[in-house]
């Protein structure tokens, strides 16, 4: 697949519906490719939509009218149940 039919694959509301920021995280959990899911089953995918509704951490303040070394908490992000 391309990369813009990989993009359609987990985006579009037809197929998986997926926000951009979810894909991005889900990334950081191993999911590239449409091809990277066979190695996923449903207990390591319920684990890593768990992980994605309880994300860890904070980070900087992205506006640029931020204070100075201000920080957010992760927001969290939802995956469809369309994976299980």
């Amino acid at each position: 697949m391309t990369a813009a039919q990989t993009t359609a694959f987990f985006e579009q509301d037809a197929q998986m519906g997926i926000p951009n920021e979810t894909v991005v995280q889900l990334q950081q959990e191993g999911i590239t490719t449409v091809d990277d899911l066979v190695d996923f089953d449903k207990d390591t995918m319920e684990q890593i939509s768990a992980n994605l509704r309880r994300p860890a951490g904070r980070i900087p303040d992205p506006n640029p009218a931020a204070a100075p070394g201000a920080i957010y908490n992760v927001m969290t992000m939802l995956l469809s149940q369309r994976w299980f």
